[in-house]
């Protein structure tokens, strides 16, 4: 019974980073910015519950002496390898997330510049001191 409660739990605890990583990862700059980060969290909300589950099975077996170790790892596993990876997987997906947007904005940026430029030369603004003063 233990071992059912620390498949689960170690189980939920990777699918549950995994899936947190993924929704952070379908992410962009674009039309559809959210992507399929509902889907993935959708995966997260399950996978919660898979974790939850193995937790249970975890205090069951622990109350009833039947794998009693095992049914302990699976609490411990519950309540420390759940956090610390979803926190590694939040971190670095939001670092990932973070330098794509730069790319993206870095690189639709020349157009708006342009257009920021030939828009001010309409206006009689002369492009020297603009394109200077936008580091062009």
């Amino acid at each position: 019974m233990g071992g059912v409660g620390l498949g689960l739990a170690i189980g939920g605890a990777v699918v549950l980073a995994s899936s947190l990583w993924m929704a952070l990862e379908s992410i962009t700059i674009s039309a559809d910015p959210l992507g399929n980060a509902p889907k993935w969290l959708s995966v997260a909300l399950v996978a919660l519950a898979v974790l939850v589950a193995g937790m249970v099975v975890g205090v069951m077996a622990v109350l009833t002496r039947r794998g009693r170790a095992l049914g302990a790892l699976a609490l411990i596993a519950g309540i420390a390898l759940a956090p610390i990876l979803s926190g590694l997987a939040t971190t670095f997906g939001a670092d990932d997330l973070q330098s794509r947007a730069r790319q993206q904005l870095q690189s639709g940026a020349g157009v708006g510049l342009e257009r920021a430029v030939k828009a001010l030369g309409e206006l009689g603004v002369p492009e020297g001191p603009v394109r200077a003063l936008l580091g062009q």
